[in-house]
């Protein structure tokens, strides 16, 4: 955890800077950006923030469309980013006097120093390069798809209430775009774990209106009893912990669906029974847990199309790496 406020969050962030080493940012709530403010100006470091998408497109000419390799609207700033620290990086590579920087000195913009938006660097047209490297840009385990048989496994490392936002409606869209795809075959699963410091409830009701068939709960460990990759596991939490807040977890999802089939007017007893959710203690097991549904299903309704599991991964990066280490994903760089 960096802070439980955003002007602690803020602090730990700021410890990145560096004098005449020129950070750039994305716009900030106040409290946020008085503390990068602050930092900058104590350690003598020049502050800039990039411009909206939209600038960059309205200086383009003909075709201003841009096709995200990572999807969603939460990337417009994340691709100004990446084209102003592009940009940075070749004027610095190409021995170009940077415009970011006074004639003296090399130091930060005396207007940005009073914490005024004049500092926002210029937008400018987006090269033929620069829009391929959007295009083809991949984060694994960012919007990341992995095809295995008859299963397809959605992963997403979302963890905050508008990342999961996001990964929802990325899930939905994508499930809507398969013309080609039986309705009736589908069963949808969502494989979720979250930290302690996280609400559970407020990630999972995200995903109410998805009516999925099944909820797994499962911390981010690939293997039971084995040693695993130190980049996906979380050694602040033990064993026992990560169990206790996968039950809690699955509680909250049922507690979720209870209220909501009770303010639809649904019976939540009876034959009307809530979609099936288990806790598993790993992710091999939840694999294999997805597995055995698929082969039951297709058991129990032969006459029917086989079915096609669609696998939500979920609410945390480790979860999420342990998910490819298990599936064997290997990266094509």
């Amino acid at each position: 955890m960096l802070g439980h406020t955003i002007e602690e969050i803020a602090t730990h962030k700021a410890g990145i800077m560096k004098t005449f080493a020129p950070v750039v940012t994305v716009p900030q709530p106040p409290q946020a950006m008085a503390v990068l403010v602050k930092q900058s100006q104590l350690v003598n470091c020049p502050l800039y923030v990039v411009p909206p998408l939209q600038a960059y497109l309205n200086s383009c000419a003909g075709d201003t469309r841009l096709k995200f390799g990572i999807p969603g609207p939460h990337q417009d700033y994340n691709v100004s980013m990446a084209l102003q620290l592009t940009r940075i990086w070749r004027s610095f590579r190409e021995g170009h006097e940077q415009p970011f920087y006074t004639s003296t000195e090399g130091r930060a913009d005396s207007s940005y120093r009073s914490g005024l938006p004049s500092s926002m660097l210029a937008a400018g047209a987006v090269t033929e390069p620069e829009r391929l490297g959007i295009e083809e840009c991949s984060w694994p385990g960012r919007c990341q798809i992995v095809r295995r048989d008859d299963m397809v496994f959605y992963l997403d490392g979302a963890h905050t209430p508008l990342s999961i936002q996001y990964t929802s409606q990325w899930f939905d869209e994508i499930l809507q775009s398969y013309v080609d795809l039986d309705l009736r075959s589908v069963y949808k699963v969502l494989v979720f774990h979250c930290t302690y410091e996280r609400s559970a409830v407020d990630l999972l009701a995200q995903f109410q209106n998805l009516n999925f068939d099944l909820a797994l709960f499962c911390p981010p460990v690939a293997f039971p009893d084995a040693e695993t990759s130190a980049d996906v596991t979380n050694y602040m939490v033990s064993v026992g912990g990560r169990m206790k807040k996968c039950l809690q977890n699955r509680c909250a999802w049922l507690k979720l669906i209870e209220e909501r089939r009770s303010a639809a007017g649904e019976s939540t007893s009876g034959q009307n029974i809530p979609p099936l959710s288990s806790v598993v203690a790993c992710v091999s097991d939840a694999v294999s847990y997805i597995e055995l549904l698929k082969k039951q299903v297709n058991t129990n309704a032969p006459e029917s199309p086989p079915a096609k599991m669609h696998v939500l991964v979920t609410g945390s990066l480790h979860l999420v790496g342990s998910f490819l280490q298990v599936l064997n994903w290997q990266s094509q760089e």
